[in-house]
C-alpha cells in the first residue's frame, strides 16, 4: 500500500452538446478536446491526523460516504481556475477520488468515481479524458425520460450515470489549441448555468440534426484524416447552432468579438469551451500558434497554448 498518490489530470475543451431536444429518447451527448495544460494536481497521504485542502473536501466527503473513513492528508497542489469552461471541477473531483482509492489499494474504474463523484450529466468528455486513450472524444449522453434523465440539466443537478465515449480518436500531431479568456467576460455556473438548461431547451430537433450531421460527416472525418483545416472549418459550424447557440448568447459580444479576431488572424477555427468564457483556436501549427498568441495577446485577459493529450490522468506513488 503506498504511502502517497499523486495524481494530474488534464484539462478539457468542450466543442458541443449533441443532442439537447430528447425526443428520440436520449439526451446530452458531446464532442470535445483533451489538452496537455493547464492541470489540475492533488496528492493523497497517509497520516495520523486529518489535514483536507478545502476546496477537495466536498469529494473527499462523497467518497469517505462509499468506502469509510479514515485519516488522510490531501493537498491540492496545482489547480487551474474553476467555471471558466475548462472542466476543472470534474478533473478536481476525480483526482480526489482517483488518489484516495490508489491509496488505499481499491479497484475502482474512473467511470464509478466519476458517479460516486456526481459528475454524471454533461461531464462525459472530462471523465472520459481522464481515463484515456484518445484526445478528440464524443459521449453519448444518457437514456431521457423513463429510467433516464427527467430534466435538463449539467452534472451539478443531475442524479445519473457517467456517459460513456462512443468515440475516441487522436488529432492530428501537428494541431495546435490557442487558448483564451476575453477581456470581458462572466463566468457561467451553479443556478445561472442550470436556469439556461432550462430557459433554452428542448432545442428544435432541425437545429439537433443539422449539428449531428455536421459532427458525423464534417468534424469526426476530418480528425481521422487528419485535416486540420476541416476541423477548424467544423468547430466555426457548429458555434451557430443548436445549444452552443445559446451559451455564446448568454456571454455576451465579448467572446463573439474575440472569436471573430482570431479568425481574421489566421486561425482554421474558433469556439467556445463549454459555457465559457474561455475561447479556443485551431492552428495547424507550433510556429503559427505561437506567433498568433502573441498577436492575440493585448485582446485578453490570459492566453496559452495547448497540445491534444491522449493519455489520460497521470498517477505517481510512493511507497
Amino acid at each position: 500500500m503506498p504511502k502517497k498518490v499523486t495524481v494530474e489530470a488534464h484539462a478539457r475543451l468542450h466543442i458541443t452538446l449533441l443532442d439537447m431536444n430528447g425526443s428520440l429518447g436520449r439526451v446530452d451527448g458531446g464532442v470535445g478536446a483533451i489538452i496537455s495544460n493547464p492541470v489540475v494536481r492533488v496528492s493523497a497521504e497517509q497520516s495520523d491526523t486529518e489535514k483536507i485542502d478545502e476546496e477537495a473536501r466536498v469529494f473527499a466527503e462523497r467518497f469517505f460516504s462509499v468506502f469509510g473513513r479514515t485519516k488522510v492528508k490531501i493537498e491540492v497542489v496545482e489547480r487551474y481556475e474553476p467555471h471558466v469552461g475548462l472542466g476543472s471541477t470534474t478533473q478536481l473531483a476525480l483526482s480526489v477520488a482517483k488518489a484516495l482509492s490508489e491509496l488505499y489499494s481499491l479497484k475502482v474504474s474512473v467511470h464509478e468515481l466519476a458517479r460516486i463523484m456526481k459528475r454524471g450529466g454533461t461531464s462525459g468528455i472530462g471523465v472520459a479524458g481522464f481515463e484515456g486513450g484518445g484526445s478528440f472524444i464524443v459521449d453519448g449522453g444518457h437514456k431521457f425520460g423513463k429510467d433516464g434523465k427527467t430534466t435538463f440539466s449539467s452534472s451539478d443537478y443531475s442524479q445519473v450515470e457517467p456517459a460513456r465515449a462512443i468515440l475516441k480518436a487522436s488529432f492530428p500531431p501537428d494541431l495546435r489549441f490557442v487558448v483564451a479568456k476575453p477581456l470581458h467576460a462572466k463566468k457561467i455556473h451553479s443556478e445561472l448555468e442550470l436556469e439556461l438548461f432550462q430557459r433554452f431547451c428542448p432545442i428544435p430537433e432541425w437545429e439537433v440534426e443539422k449539428l449531428c450531421r455536421i459532427v458525423l460527416v464534417k468534424m469526426i472525418p476530418s480528425v481521422i484524416e487528419g485535416d486540420i483545416e476541416g476541423f477548424g472549418e467544423a468547430v466555426n459550424m457548429v458555434q451557430d447552432i443548436a445549444f452552443k447557440k445559446r451559451e455564446i448568447e448568454s456571454q455576451g459580444e465579448a467572446v463573439k468579438s474575440l472569436m471573430q479576431l482570431g479568425l481574421k488572424l489566421g486561425a482554421s477555427g474558433a469556439g467556445m469551451s463549454s459555457f465559457g468564457p474561455s475561447v479556443y483556436f485551431v492552428l495547424s501549427s507550433e510556429k503559427k500558434a505561437t506567433r498568433f498568441k502573441e498577436d492575440l495577446l493585448a485582446y485578453t485577459q490570459s492566453v496559452f497554448m495547448a497540445k491534444p493529450w491522449e493519455k489520460g490522468a497521470q498517477i505517481k506513488t510512493q511507497t
